[in-house]
């Protein structure tokens, strides 16, 4: 698993770069996409970087959310002034024929990423849980300093009421605590003979 950030900028997700990537989500069209559940959501899931920890992520999520907006579109064709037979029965193989036709091969290979990079991990551990603990241990000693910047800066998003930024940090913090690598054997506590 690759780290989203790097030694010379422990908070990627602090800059303006990244806040203008998500400036499109604000404008997209539909109902639930403008919200600001939506946008927190979505601020997470960049901050997580799942997209290069598993393939299909975003193929899986985004049909999810656009069938939400879809029944709404759906719902007000069915109460609007211009309703005819055709019209729903078009509306409703609409929405049957896009997203939500999508969800389910897109989520099945989502699933799919995830038990092989799952079972990718197991074998470099070793299939132990004590390497697991072990290794995570380690991984969060030797993230604290990053961790106190980082609930710092938050700190400062949640009191600015930057909601986006907040639970992009809150994504982007889940993914350093998710991602560590199997302790070599110089880096474990071996006694000496």
């Amino acid at each position: 698993m690759q780290s989203p950030g790097d030694k010379d900028n422990p908070l990627p997700w602090a800059t303006n770069d990244t806040l203008e990537d998500l400036s499109d989500i604000s404008n997209s069209a539909g109902p639930f996409t403008t919200t600001s559940f939506f946008n927190n959501f979505d601020s997470f899931l960049v901050g997580l970087n799942i997209r290069t920890w598993y393939n299909s992520s975003t193929e899986c999520f985004e049909p999810i959310f656009f069938l939400i907006d879809d029944t709404y579109y759906l719902r007000a064709n069915f109460t609007s002034d211009q309703r005819t037979i055709l019209g729903q029965v078009l509306n409703v193989t609409k929405v049957i024929a896009t997203n939500f036709a999508n969800i389910l091969p897109n989520c099945v290979m989502f699933e799919r990423s995830i038990r092989s990079e799952t079972l990718r991990s197991l074998e470099a551990f070793e299939y132990s849980v004590g390497n697991i603990l072990w290794s995570f241990l380690f991984n969060q000693m030797s993230n604290a300093p990053t961790f106190t910047i980082i609930l710092n800066t938050l700190e400062v998003y949640k009191r600015r009421g930057d909601m986006p930024r907040y639970w992009l940090g809150i994504g982007y913090m889940v993914n350093i605590i998710l991602d560590f690598e199997p302790l070599s054997v110089d880096a474990t506590l071996t006694p000496a003979l």
